[in-house]
């Protein structure tokens, strides 16, 4: 897992300096515009801060109940005020409230006249053949129901007839709404290809078509800012809302400069991570952009709990706008994809057919990131225990190695390029489908020891996955119930015979098994008498039988990442 970086390279334009998070180390602001006035903190005792006198008025935010909004008391600056309260010790940290300059992540438009070939790629336009993400593989298994998927964009038509929508709110115009009523398309493009609505006989399929979009508007009319504290509550309420999948096709202009991520936004990501899917955590999807940049230095990105998807296209090739660099951790096929439009006349893409309300050409990053959105939410919709920090790894050890002779590979298979490869829903969603847990191992009734050992073993439980991979054990002597032995097994046994030293008396021992999204039940405890006898000559041997309880030990699965630290 990758280390967070801290990164101080914005501009100097202005000799206005903070803290960004935790930390001494300070950053300049390029622009003192982009200041909001307030200010943005994680404070222990709330109520202390209110008496504050350079302090007008605290409003704590969702989340964790100590994160707060301050405005400054007349004449009082956000920034100073901000570094003041970075050395309280009762304050984790503390930041102005900035204006981000946010970009969409689009190229531009291409005309394309047959449509989804992300989805299904038999040739069409030239592309090679197979050069898409393997969907009909992972709907063979499901189609997302029950997922949802939140996308923190321009808005999502809730009008469109095609797209399951939950209405969220506006951080732009500050509404109850996320209707973009600008006529902002993208998030709309985003959404459908997430979940528009498949096999109902209208418009495109999504890749989780059976999956809803919650939709949150963060992004203004075309590319605009967002403040840290609006995109902080986004994402606060997006998970509080039950996503599963946050997607993020957007990104801050300057991270090719070099952006440190504030505090309120590496909050909102831990928060994601830490409490979405009552601590499984939700997937946070971020397109990587279409900059042609190098993004090492871009704080957002490099968050670790951040997926950042680069673009190819059907010749399974780089997209040449697509950001390349470190935190690209997969790919996804980009440039002529058909999707949901803003329902009616009037919009500024073609139509398919004739139909205003779907677009044959959307792209870039925003484009693939959507893509590996929805596999993410097919993954989970297949196995409900796994971990977000599971879906990652899933989706990096099953995506397909593309370009190998020009993808810069490391020795673990990633590339700066591709990540680790193009997505491939269906091996994806397959690694992962769960038919349920382990049985609980039966241990027999009697067990003998032999005048050399003494050994614990089981017959093997069945698993319905067939990926059972271990065994976890307990024992203790009855004398000493507390003072258990724990062991985790790759077979159904254990020699205790030097553990024992010779000792007489009762071992009370149980078994769980384990496979890779979790452990059974415990097995009945079981009591095997070691009874050590002198034989002639000297030797000795014991003899057991046996007779039941519940206890709880996770499997770490040890997951590899291909991505550098």
């Amino acid at each position: 897992m990758r280390d967070m970086i801290w990164l101080i390279s914005l501009a100097v334009a202005s000799e206005v300096a903070f803290y960004p998070g935790r930390g001494d180390t300070q950053i300049t602001l390029p622009d003192t515009s982009l200041l909001t006035g307030r200010l943005i903190a994680h404070i222990d005792d709330v109520e202390a801060l209110r008496s504050h006198p350079d302090i007008a008025e605290v409003q704590i935010l969702a989340g964790s109940g100590h994160v707060v909004s301050v405005v400054p008391a007349n004449g009082v600056s956000s920034v100073e005020l901000a570094n003041a309260l970075h050395d309280d010790p009762g304050v984790d940290w503390a930041h102005p409230d900035l204006r981000l300059p946010l970009v969409a992540h689009r190229v531009p438009n291409d005309p394309l006249l047959e449509t989804q070939w992300h989805l299904i790629n038999e040739g069409q336009r030239g592309y090679v053949p197979g050069v898409d993400i393997n969907a009909t593989e992972a709907w063979d298994i499901t189609t997302g129901e029950g997922m949802l998927i939140a996308v923190l964009d321009s808005g999502t038509d809730i009008d469109h007839p095609d797209l399951p929508v939950i209405d969220g709110r506006d951080y732009v115009d500050n509404d109850p709404s996320s209707d973009p009523d600008n006529r902002d398309n993208h998030g709309t493009a985003v959404a459908g290809l997430i979940a528009s609505r498949g096999d109902n006989g209208i418009g495109t399929a999504g890749v989780a078509f059976d999956a809803e979009v919650y939709g949150i508007r963060i992004l203004a009319e075309g590319d605009g800012d967002a403040t840290t504290q609006g995109i902080y509550e986004a994402f606060v309420e997006a998970v509080d809302a039950g996503a599963h999948v946050v997607n993020n096709s957007w990104g801050s202009s300057l991270g090719c400069q070099g952006f440190s991520i504030m505090g309120a936004l590496q909050e909102a990501f831990d928060y994601v991570e830490s409490e979405g899917r009552d601590g499984l955590g939700t997937v946070n999807i971020f397109a990587a952009g279409n900059s042609s940049c190098d993004i090492t230095n871009d704080g957002i990105l490099a968050h670790p709990a951040v997926f950042g998807v680069a673009a190819v296209t059907g010749l399974d090739r780089r997209a040449n706008y697509s950001n390349v660099g470190p935190w690209v951790d997969i790919s996804g096929p980009s440039n002529n994809i058909a999707t949901t439009d803003l329902v009616g006349d009037g919009n500024s893409n073609a139509n398919i057919g004739g139909d205003p309300d779907y677009t044959p050409n959307f792209g870039g990053t925003s484009a693939a990131a959507p893509q590996v959105a929805g596999v993410a939410a097919l993954m989970i919709a297949a196995n409900p225990r796994i971990s977000a920090a599971e879906v990652r790894q899933v989706l990096c050890d099953t995506a397909v190695r593309i370009d190998i002779d020009g993808g810069f590979y490391n020795e673990l298979g990633w590339s700066p390029l591709y990540g680790c490869g193009r997505v491939d829903a269906g091996a994806a969603v397959r690694a992962v489908k769960n038919l349920g847990g382990p049985d609980a191992p039966v241990i027999p009734e009697t067990a003998t020891t032999t005048p050399d050992s003494v050994v614990l073993s089981w017959p093997v439980p069945i698993d319905p996955d067939d990926d059972l991979l271990q065994y976890r054990v307990r024992w203790a002597w009855s004398t000493s119930p507390k003072d258990e032995f724990v062991e985790l097994l790759d077979e159904p046994r254990i020699d205790i015979t030097e553990l024992n030293g010779g000792v007489q008396g009762e071992v009370l021992w149980r078994v769980r098994a384990l496979d890779p999204w979790g452990p059974s039940d415990w097995s009945a405890t079981q009591t095997l008498t070691v009874a050590i006898e002198e034989e002639t000559g000297g030797c000795r041997h014991g003899a057991g039988y046996g007779g039941a309880s519940t206890l709880g030990v996770l499997l770490g699965l040890g997951l590899r990442r291909r991505r550098e630290s």
